[in-house]
């Protein structure tokens, strides 16, 4: 067992999205090692990957956090421990959720929602955010108070697509930001097309 203040390093593997949320494969000094999220053996991991710009013609890294975080899934009765990657970290947190759809035998689909971490006076809330229940779940649990966003949902950069958006503005908000209006500005000069 993992003790919960170590750190291990070495290569994650990432496999498909809904596979590293529930196992994570770590190589280390050529030896593989697996890690459940329902065990609980380790809080979160991280990988990097380095993806090309064709605009600069270099390679930039970017970094993926996966806590882990007990949930009940949308289509499951249980609650249960994934890993959830965490797009966004602040008062409000955003993490990525995948469930696979199979139609086929060789059809596969991605479902992706997202779950939004709030601090509470009594700890951490987590919901789930879906096309199905944005409407009602953004306006009733993350922008409660913030007019500038709340008179817009509907429109233009403040639907379901563009929640990452919110929750970084809804955040600058909550701080006291002042990059605020700049954040807030660059949401309402979202273009359709």
């Amino acid at each position: 067992m993992v003790n919960s203040n170590d750190t291990i390093f070495g290569e994650v593997e990432f496999l498909n999205p809904t596979y590293n949320q529930e196992t994570v494969v770590l190589y280390k000094d050529g030896e593989k090692t697996e890690y459940n999220a329902a065990q609980g053996e380790i809080s979160e991991y991280a990988f990097e990957y380095k993806r090309y710009d064709k605009a600069t013609q270099s390679t930039k890294a970017l970094w993926f956090v996966y806590a882990s975080k007990r949930i009940q899934a949308e289509d499951e009765n249980t609650v249960k421990e994934y890993f959830m990657e965490r797009q966004i970290n602040g008062e409000i947190t955003l993490y990525n959720f995948f469930s696979l759809e199979t139609s086929k035998i060789n059809s596969r689909n991605y479902k992706h929602n997202y779950f939004v971490g709030k601090k509470r006076l009594d700890g951490f809330d987590l919901v789930m955010i879906t096309r199905d229940n944005y409407r009602e779940k953004i306006r009733e649990y993350l922008v409660l108070g913030n007019d500038s966003i709340e008179s817009n949902l509907g429109t233009s950069g403040y639907g379901y697509k563009y929640l990452s958006s919110i929750v970084e503005v809804q955040n600058a908000w909550l701080t006291g930001n002042p990059q605020y209006d700049i954040l807030l500005s660059s949401i309402n000069s979202v273009d359709l097309n």
